[in-house]
């Protein structure tokens, strides 16, 4: 039965992806979330299943081990993105949307599903947190709403794997690379026989390893293994290989003809004669030594993402809608100095006017505005076991179950360096100008204007300082923003060419030092240069003395010759 395709699904499939989460190994933080659904539920089966294109792809699973994906035509997953409110079918042989479907007439034999989506915040539903069970069920109300919490999570530690991304977008794009290539790649196989041997291998293996096939063929493959990865084999994978004629993306370390060592994930199949014993087994290696080498400078990233609430640089919280605190995070704790069971069950505003009254003041209304459903961000300052902090904070409302809010979700980050910092630059930046406006040189710089075919026009003024404007006989702080033709009406007109002299500096980057008598009779040496394409620069410093006395000078040579 073939879903048809939601609207904006594209759009959907594009986010999907752009998380760079599809086909990546397990991961501690999404397994205990879906170890927590089970237990919460009481079933055996609980997945964080992410709906591509295609195919349902499982990044966590518990209960159904060796599967990683079903196609999305039988996924009950597909239903449950089709809207933000909890997807429960409570006995599929019942339904008939699902009762023909091959996962409940097959293997695992769903009957009781229910799914939680998980939503990120542009509003696109990625796949959901779900839970299944071999026989017919219901969840009841606590249970609902501690999925929806459940994908919660997830959406928002999907959310910063993104961000992160986002922050090393260079390995971001390595990794974009590395993946495309591993998609349009043939596949890299060997075949062994029973006695260990080689028996073929593709051409992708070869130009992998770097061997020519005649120096492979009838070679023990364990000759191709780092000595780790053949104890491995021998001691591990190779008997339960044996026991159950399949392996699935074990992790080994092949030895190039150069020395090199290339980390692949190995899946096998072992194919039998009519006794039943091992004929020979087919193998499929993925590369993944750049993904290794990527995970590792992403070390970070896993850490967080390995336990979000307690990892995550920032206070982060749940509260219900009568704003008692269902969970927070270590970094929470730490800052109002209580620990986690003093904070669970109690009262948001209880807690924080007693350690912040005039804070509470400030935040009471912003929850009142939440739970009305108004996201709210906003900075705010908080007293806590470190002192006065700067924070950002953001409440989100939590809406579960379509319309009805059920509580709100809190971020606080510290951003009381990056306040510092700014205030630091500022008065940086206001000394320099001070600095500036007291130099007895004149500075100024502008940008040029050109018509369609590249010739200068016309240019503005961007900044100056007060011998600058006196030089020029204008206002600093007037001038400032304005087009030479406004404050010099006629100038290009003026048969000294301003426009095309400094015009030519700035588009050519070729630096011109001329002598120029300014307003009140004074001489300036003026040198005009290139800071960047489009903008020239001018320093002027005032010659008058030097004038005078070269025209004295002049006066006394004529007097001398005169005589």
């Amino acid at each position: 039965m073939n879903a048809p395709m939601l609207s904006g699904d594209a759009r959907r499939i594009a986010v999907l992806r752009s998380l760079g989460v599809l086909d990546t190994l397990p991961e501690p933080a999404f397994d205990a979330i879906t170890a927590t659904a089970a237990q919460l539920c009481g079933v055996p089966i609980a997945l964080i299943s992410l709906v591509d294109a295609q195919r349902q792809w499982f990044k966590s699973n518990v209960g159904l081990p060796g599967t990683h994906e079903t196609p999305r035509d039988v996924a009950f997953c597909d239903h449950a993105i089709r809207d933000d409110a909890l997807f429960e079918v409570a006995d599929a042989t019942r339904d008939a949307r699902f009762a023909g479907n091959p996962l409940v007439t097959g293997e695992p034999g769903v009957r009781f599903y229910a799914g939680a989506p998980i939503v990120m915040p542009g509003g696109e539903r990625m796949g959901t947190v779900c839970v299944i069970d071999h026989l017919p069920g219901q969840l009841d109300e606590h249970q609902r709403a501690m999925l929806g919490h459940l994908a919660a999570i997830v959406g928002a530690m999907l959310t910063q794997r993104r961000q992160l991304l986002e922050l090393t977008s260079q390995l971001a794009e390595s990794d974009l690379r590395v993946r495309r290539l591993y998609e349009a790649t043939p596949a890299i196989l060997h075949s062994i026989g029973p006695d260990g041997r080689i028996l073929h291998v593709s051409d992708r293996w070869l130009a992998l390893l770097g061997y020519r096939r005649d120096e492979v063929v009838g070679r023990p493959s364990s000759d191709f293994l780092t000595p780790d990865s053949r104890v491995h084999a021998r001691e591990v994978v190779l008997p339960a290989f044996f026991r159950n004629g399949q392996c699935d993306r074990v992790e080994y370390q092949f030895v190039r003809r150069d020395g090199g060592i290339v980390d692949v994930l190995l899946s096998a199949v072992l194919e039998r004669d009519e006794k039943g014993g091992g004929a020979r087994s087919l193998a499929v290696l993925e590369d993944v030594t750049a993904t290794k080498a990527l995970r590792k400078e992403l070390g970070m990233t896993h850490a967080h993402l390995d336990a979000v609430v307690d990892n995550m640089p920032a206070l982060v919280g749940y509260w219900d809608r009568d704003s008692v605190t269902r969970f927070v995070n270590r970094d929470f704790q730490s800052a109002v100095g209580l620990p986690n069971d003093q904070l669970i069950g109690r009262r948001l505003g209880e807690m924080f006017s007693a350690i912040d009254a005039v804070g509470w003041t400030t935040l009471e209304p912003r929850i009142e505005a939440v739970l009305g459903g108004r996201r709210q961000e906003f900075e705010w300052a908080m007293l806590t076991t470190s002192g006065l902090r700067q924070l950002r904070v953001t409440l989100v409302p939590a809406q579960p179950f379509g319309e009805e809010i059920a509580g709100f979700y809190g971020t606080w980050f510290d951003i009381t360096g990056m306040k510092s910092l700014e205030l630091r630059q500022r008065n940086s930046e206001q000394r320099h100008r001070l600095l500036l406006d007291h130099l007895p040189s004149g500075h100024a710089l502008h940008t040029i204007e050109v018509d369609e075919t590249g010739k200068p026009v016309n240019y503005r003024f961007v900044a100056m300082n007060a011998a600058f404007g006196a030089m020029l006989g204008i206002e600093a702080a007037t001038a400032v923003g304005a087009l030479a033709t406004d404050v010099f009406p006629g100038i290009e007109h003026d048969p000294a060419d301003w426009i095309g002299r400094l015009g030519q500096v700035a588009l050519t980057g070729e630096p011109a030092r001329f002598e120029q008598q300014g307003a009140g009779g004074r001489w300036w040496d003026v040198i005009a240069y290139r800071p960047d394409p489009g903008q020239f620069a001018v320093i002027a410093q005032d010659i008058s003395g030097t004038r005078q006395l070269q025209a004295e000078v002049a006066q006394l040579r004529a007097r001398r010759d005169g005589r």
